[in-house]
């Protein structure tokens, strides 16, 4: 059986602390777990829950992790940026309030985590998570995985408007040759937001598995 990678991301984080950084208030910026290193002292993984696995969801989150300073245990945990499938948010809720952090060292932090079958794939949506606020990820509707015998997969540019950081247009790169599958991703991709005058233009996937596929 194949398992999907469970990666947690730098990409996410690097929008939300260039956006603090760059501006001219003075504010305390909250940490990308990594940076906390040897103070973070317990840090368990979220798990895939089985059925996300079966029904092929993928897709990249971001969460503020809130801490009792006094003892260094979650106090609470917020989803900033949702994967789009509740059980996956869950599953990273649960495990994140295990974390541990040492005590005194920090109130808060953020955690990106990103669900992926495929490195490639993983790796396009990491760079793109590096401007983007808001990122859905299109997920193949069930009628479609299961009328296909193999993997299927489309590529989707987006034109984004500088000033405003909205998706202006969505435009078919490479069908998945799956009318729905594209018409889902162009869905998708249209809801997506990124840092005002960060990029105007960039190429996504989207991708179906057959439901054998696990």
């Amino acid at each position: 059986m194949k398992q999907p990678l469970l990666h947690l991301s730098l990409a996410a984080f690097l929008f939300g602390a260039g956006h603090v950084l760059s501006s001219a208030r003075t504010e305390t910026v909250i940490p990308n777990y990594r940076q906390l290193g040897a103070n973070l002292m317990y840090s368990p993984a979220p798990n895939y829950p089985r059925r996300a696995q079966f029904q092929g969801v993928q897709g990249a989150g971001k969460y503020k992790v809130n801490v009792d300073t006094t003892t260094g245990k979650v106090s609470s945990v917020e989803v900033v940026g949702p994967i789009g499938y509740k059980e996956l948010d869950d599953a990273v809720a649960d495990a994140l309030r295990r974390w541990k952090v040492k005590p005194q060292t920090v109130s808060a932090f953020y955690v990106p985590v990103l669900f992926f079958f495929d490195k490639q794939l993983e790796k396009t949506y990491d760079e793109a998570l590096v401007y983007a606020s808001y990122a859905p990820f299109p997920q193949a509707p069930f009628k479609v995985r299961s009328d296909i015998r193999g993997e299927i997969r489309g590529w989707y540019q987006l034109s984004i408007d500088r000033k405003t950081g909205l998706v202006s247009d969505v435009k078919v790169s490479v069908t998945s040759h799956s009318s729905v599958l594209d018409q889902t991703a162009i869905t998708t991709y249209r809801r997506w937001r990124f840092a005002p005058n960060s990029i105007a233009t960039i190429t996504l996937p989207a991708m179906a598995y057959p439901l054998w596929h696990l």
